[in-house]
């Protein structure tokens, strides 16, 4: 399947979706990688997805995978729901 399919990019997605859910760990570890293939290797080991998951994770701005974690709390329904 090529990069630019539907395919391609829901796969490029659920990598985000697993960096999002480990956010502190993935800063973490990319902040302490001596090299970008270090950071590479370390976030396939971490989240458990493939070279190309992995450096879209890398590639991707620091705001954008914030700004899928705000999303992701807002989609959320209520769990704690105060109404009866």
């Amino acid at each position: 399947c090529g990069l630019n399919t539907p395919e391609a990019y829901a796969h490029i997605l659920r990598g985000y979706l697993k960096a999002v859910d480990a956010l502190e760990e993935v800063f973490g570890l990319i902040r302490r990688s001596p090299s970008v293939d270090d950071a590479r290797t370390g976030l396939m080991q971490l989240l458990d997805v493939d070279n190309l998951q992995a450096d879209a994770s890398l590639t991707i701005k620091l705001r954008r995978l914030a700004a899928l974690e705000l999303q992701k709390i807002n989609d959320q329904p209520a769990e704690h729901d105060l109404q009866n």
